[in-house]
């Protein structure tokens, strides 16, 4: 082997480390970007992450701090079941108006899209606001059975 064929070789060689290198630090960091937004979303990250903060000075000082932050996640929580809910009525609504012109394999289009939008939207963990729980008491996919939707069947089984 010549020396420009070394030279070559170690050049592809750097760079093929460098973009290794990139590509598991860029993961590590999404990561734990995306585990600290997850933990921000529990009631306890988001109160340990405003009191390492505020850095309370007294023990009342601090219990007063976790009273209102526990206040607050509890309406925050509200707010995005509220909203949730809206989003999936809007859903629906729009499902039920498209059904009424699309053509069967259009429907059937629109349903696969759908299903796999709702898999790839749960499959990191709850983004609808639901984290205590409440999904336990549903279907176990996040979306209300038919008989709670007010016996309304929109094909989503």
């Amino acid at each position: 082997m010549n020396a420009r064929t070394k030279s070559a070789l170690i050049v592809v060689c750097t760079f093929v480390a460098g973009l290794a290198v990139g590509i598991l630090a860029t993961n590590y960091v999404v990561k734990q970007r995306l585990d600290r937004m997850r933990d921000l979303r529990s009631r306890s990250g988001y109160s340990q992450t405003i009191m390492e903060a505020i850095q309370p000075t007294t023990d009342a000082q601090r219990e007063q701090v976790r009273v209102i932050l526990q206040q607050t996640y509890d309406s925050l929580e509200l707010l995005r079941r509220e909203w949730s809910i809206g989003v999936q009525a809007e859903g629906d609504s729009m499902r039920v108006k498209l059904n009424e012109i699309l053509t069967p394999e259009q429907r059937a289009s629109l349903n696969e899209w759908l299903e796999r939008h709702q898999r790839r939207r749960y499959r990191d963990g709850d983004r609808d606001g639901d984290r205590d729980g409440d999904r336990d008491r549903r279907r176990g996919d996040g979306r209300d059975s038919v008989s709670e939707r007010g016996g309304q069947d929109d094909g989503r089984r």
